[in-house]
């Protein structure tokens, strides 16, 4: 059973980290799980165990394809709520597909966003990431790279992105459209309120260490924060 995941987002604070210093920090985990266009940068070692990802984006499904095929990355499952319709040449690729949103429309909390009666939006992909692990009794999570968009950059590797020519569409972010900091906030509150887990924080503490704040203002008690440092910096 898994018992640690590793999340790693795609946002600036995860750029000076490697699954070394994770490790250090964290400890050992089961399952590696990334976001998106994961494929940008190489600290993060080849493995992927889970990725999500929910938009039908062509130059993320190209991204994709190319790390795979390429053996640059190496993914084990795609947990995506997208039809094989929808995924075009992916389907191709030797991954395995799940469908993680039947597990979280379970949630009335997160029904009522899907079916558009709620004046929140979908979450940020590493929210919804953490909210498929804990209905699978996941206990412990680490996170790396999820800023909830809290910087001007939208990804940890702006100049590798920019060589790749994604586009405005992914430098600057359809976030802006889609979600805000507070829906990511208010999501989070909710499955500090149902479920019982804890968080090792080891990037991006600022927007992490407000909403531990708001936790404990609204008596969310099931999220437990631990703010990890290197050990060799603790020794110090």
């Amino acid at each position: 059973m898994t018992q640690h995941v590793l999340l790693i987002g795609n946002g600036p604070s995860g750029e000076s980290h490697t699954l070394t210093t994770i490790r250090e920090m964290a400890g050992d985990f089961d399952r590696i799980a990334r976001c998106n266009h994961f494929y940008v940068g190489e600290n993060f070692g080849r493995h992927v165990d889970d990725l999500f990802f929910a938009v039908d984006n062509e130059s993320l499904f190209s991204g994709i394809y190319s790390s795979i095929t390429s053996g640059k990355k190496s993914v084990q499952r795609f947990m995506t709520p997208l039809q094989s319709t929808r995924l075009g040449f992916l389907t191709y690729l030797d991954v395995e597909i799940i469908n993680f949103w039947r597990f979280l429309l379970e949630d009335d909390y997160f029904s009522s966003i899907y079916i558009r009666g709620s004046n929140h939006k979908l979450p940020t992909t590493g929210m919804q990431a953490l909210h498929y692990y804990l209905t699978q009794g996941v206990k412990i999570f680490s996170v790396v790279g999820i800023d909830f968009y809290t910087s001007q950059n939208r990804y940890a590797f702006s100049r590798e992105v920019n060589s790749r020519r994604l586009g405005d569409f992914n430098v600057i972010g359809y976030e802006d459209k889609a979600h805000s900091k507070q829906d990511d906030f208010l999501y989070f509150l909710h499955l500090a309120k149902k479920y019982d887990f804890t968080v090792n924080v080891l990037s991006a503490p600022a927007p992490w260490d407000e909403l531990r704040s708001l936790t404990r203002q609204f008596g969310c008690r099931g999220a437990t924060f631990k703010f990890c440092r290197a050990r060799l910096e603790a020794a110090e």
